[in-house]
């Protein structure tokens, strides 16, 4: 058998690979190490047990050949907003209600924008309601 040249970039496209390699093969034989090899550059972009369950490897076995050991890939972290206190000026002598929006954002990213109309009372209680729940 011609020796293939198997993806460590895509997935999707070493698993099809090793598929037609595993219909192809001589009960008995090993899985070459270029394609054991093409499973560990993936595992360290996509993680260990994705990769695994996938091409149907042994979990251990690809944690062995992996070193240093493969961790899956971190959270994206949450863009921070500069915390910080920002007074308006207050105008009591406004004729009617107030009109506003205003958006909120907790450190877990989580945003609220509110517009509203009428007493800038209920502005602020909405504000100390929503940063209590984070």
């Amino acid at each position: 058998m011609p020796r293939t040249r198997f993806s460590a970039t895509d997935l999707p496209q070493l698993e099809g690979q090793l598929t037609r390699w595993r219909r192809s093969r001589r009960h008995g034989r090993r899985l070459p190490a270029e394609l054991w090899a093409a499973a560990v550059k993936l595992a360290r972009t996509h993680g260990l047990s994705r990769v695994a369950r996938r091409l149907r490897l042994d979990y251990y076995q690809l944690q062995r050949r992996a070193s240093p050991p493969v961790r899956p890939p971190p959270p994206k972290p949450v863009a921070a907003c500069p915390e910080g206190f920002v007074e308006l000026p207050w105008r009591a002598s406004a004729p009617g209600p107030m009109a506003c929006r205003v958006e909120l954002r907790n450190r877990q990213g989580a945003t609220l924008t509110l517009h509203l109309s009428g007493d800038p009372a209920a502005v602020v209680a909405l504000a100390e309601a929503f940063w209590r729940r984070s």
